[in-house]
């Protein structure tokens, strides 16, 4: 029984250390966003819809973010492409909803990137100006 503890003991830092490299990309509210934005912060906004989402002008709210590039999730793109962002950068991630940039965030954290923000609630809750594809 002391073994276990003992055991525990050591691995629990251990797990508690990889949790926190493992989320440590930033949550903010669209308007956390908004407000990051229009604070001049140098930031890349990587949206990681699909490009026929990205370019959508049927959806509400229609297209994306001005100055969005479009590094689609589900399809790879972005995994395979991430080499092409500045791990200096801050980097905002945007999708539909909120679920696949969740996921991206989680992937640049664990490959080094270390200024990423998580959009919450996607373009769904965005409730500003946007640009599309034309």
């Amino acid at each position: 029984m002391k073994l276990v503890i003992a055991s525990s003991a050591v691995f629990f830092p251990v797990i508690v250390a990889l949790s926190v490299i493992a989320c440590a990309h930033t949550d903010l509210t669209p308007v956390e966003i908004k407000a990051l934005l229009d604070g001049g912060t140098n930031s890349v906004i990587v949206d990681v819809r699909e490009y026929s989402e990205f370019c959508d002008t049927t959806y509400t709210p229609p297209g994306h973010i001005p100055g969005a590039i479009n590094m689609p999730w589900n399809s790879g793109y972005l995994q395979d492409h991430y080499t092409e962002l500045n791990p200096a950068d801050s980097i905002i991630v945007v999708c539909r909803s909120g679920a696949r940039s969740n996921a991206a965030t989680n992937f640049l954290d664990s490959v080094g990137f270390s200024n990423v923000f998580d959009m919450l609630g996607g373009m769904d809750a965005w409730e500003w100006e946007t640009e599309d594809c034309s």
